[in-house]
């Protein structure tokens, strides 16, 4: 590890603040045993070395001990590194005061450790906790980059065969009721701008949504004739600020064809309805023995972007006669 390379201009930054801050305090302190000369000899070893300890700690031991909870390690590296800083000091003292032993070596060690221990406490400190807030950041980032990441796999997995479906419904139309094919045309297109303009969009408001919806139901209608039948009842009036995710109400109107059989005489009814928190999507139960494509994925795909975009959950009712399900609306205030 490359211990100078790890620190970044803003930790330069915070150590020459720091001594800004503190030089009064200590020259003060100092002046007030010694001569002037010395004073500022004295500053000057305490500024190498307590800042060569910090960065010690905060870029070696706390990352090689800290980060793999070998606490007893960094502890003696800790006090391994006083000592040494210690003994540089009276190497440092011995050269500008001239040869000296202390009386007492015990005495003179705790001494030192204790003063050099709260200068590197303090500077120390500030470093380690300006990390760690760093790295809650680059967490913070890297999880929000993972999880936009997430979202468009999972967007970029809706309607995989929704193309196909409709170009076979419109070479139909072209042949009986070129009109109606024109029209449905117009309404394919529509649809293909709006997936298109919200693929980069982690969500879409309800009135978006809804005349999506209504067109998608328009190209069923166009394809299954009056097989199926979809009613919405709309009780809200600020859709605009009504938020889900975009294909959302697609997707399950999707799932209702591919796993129920309609019939013309007998048309399997699916009704959406706004309320003041979701929207419900109940449609009868007459089940496919083989549904077309994947059987769940749909709805699993659904349900994993909700978990990424907020902590509200689809909630849903499988009985033997109807199936409903529920989308909350999505506030990203409190997501």
């Amino acid at each position: 590890m490359n211990i100078i390379k790890d620190i970044s201009k803003t930790d330069w930054w915070v150590i020459i603040g720091f001594w800004i801050l503190t030089t009064p305090i200590i020259i003060s302190d100092y002046i007030s045993h010694m001569g002037v000369s010395q004073s500022l000899s004295s500053l000057f070893l305490d500024l190498i070395l307590i800042t060569a300890n910090s960065i010690v700690l905060v870029f070696w031991l706390a990352p090689k001990y800290l980060s793999r909870r070998k606490y007893i390690h960094f502890f003696l590296g800790l006090l391994g590194a006083l000592l040494v800083e210690s003994f540089l000091y009276w190497c440092g003292t011995t050269i500008i005061w001239g040869w000296w032993v202390p009386d007492s070596l015990v005495e003179y060690l705790g001494d030192e450790i204790t003063s050099d221990g709260q200068s590197l406490g303090i500077l120390g400190g500030i470093l380690l906790a300006k990390k760690y807030f760093e790295g809650q950041q680059n967490l913070l980032k890297l999880e929000a980059e993972t999880k936009t990441n997430e979202l468009k796999a999972l967007q970029s997995q809706v309607n995989p065969h929704f193309l196909f479906n409709n170009l076979n419904s419109l070479d139909e139309l072209i042949g009986s009721n070129p009109v109606e094919a024109k029209k449905y045309v117009n309404k394919l297109a529509q649809l293909y701008r709006y997936l298109i303009n919200s693929k980069d969009n982690d969500v879409v408001t309800l009135s978006e949504e809804l005349e999506f919806a209504n067109n998608y139901i328009y190209l069923l209608k166009q394809r299954y004739g009056a097989s199926y039948k979809f009613t919405i009842l709309d009780n809200m009036d600020n859709k605009d600020s009504i938020l889900l995710p975009p294909a959302s109400l697609q997707l399950v109107l999707e799932n209702v064809v591919k796993h129920n059989i309609g019939n013309v005489n007998n048309p399997l009814e699916t009704q959406i309805t706004i309320d003041q928190d979701k929207v419900s999507i109940k449609n009868e139960k007459r089940l496919k023995s083989n549904p077309d494509g994947n059987n769940g994925i749909g709805i699993r795909n659904l349900k994993a972007r909700y978990k990424l975009l907020s902590d509200k959950k689809i909630k849903v009712e499988d009985s033997i006669a109807e199936y409903i399900i529920e989308l909350p609306f999505i506030n990203l205030l409190n997501a």
